[in-house]
């Protein structure tokens, strides 16, 4: 962390900040795999892990809503409907 401070690489300082307490072997890979852009990778790590709704969260804040509506099926049916609106204005324009 202190070497992206010294680089002025907000992003990453707070990406690392964020995870910096996490104990989770999974969890922390998956964060790690987001961070290289390695989004396959990470979506499986979460979903192996006891937080699988970081999977969703990542794939919503990527806009990858047929991603998300997949995993939204299967791990949170409450954030369905909201997936399916945003898909559906992409899916219009």
């Amino acid at each position: 962390m202190l070497a992206f401070q010294m680089c002025k690489n907000v992003g990453m300082v707070y990406s690392i900040n964020s995870i910096i307490h996490e104990t989770e072997k999974s969890v922390l890979v998956g964060h790690v795999n987001s961070i290289l852009f390695k989004h396959d990778d990470a979506q499986e790590e979460f979903m192996r892990s006891s937080k699988q709704k970081l999977a969703l969260e990542m794939r919503i804040d990527l806009c990858d809503w047929f991603a998300a509506l997949k995993l939204a099926r299967q791990i949170a049916p409450e954030r369905e409907q909201f997936i399916c609106r945003k898909l559906a204005s992409v899916v219009e324009n």
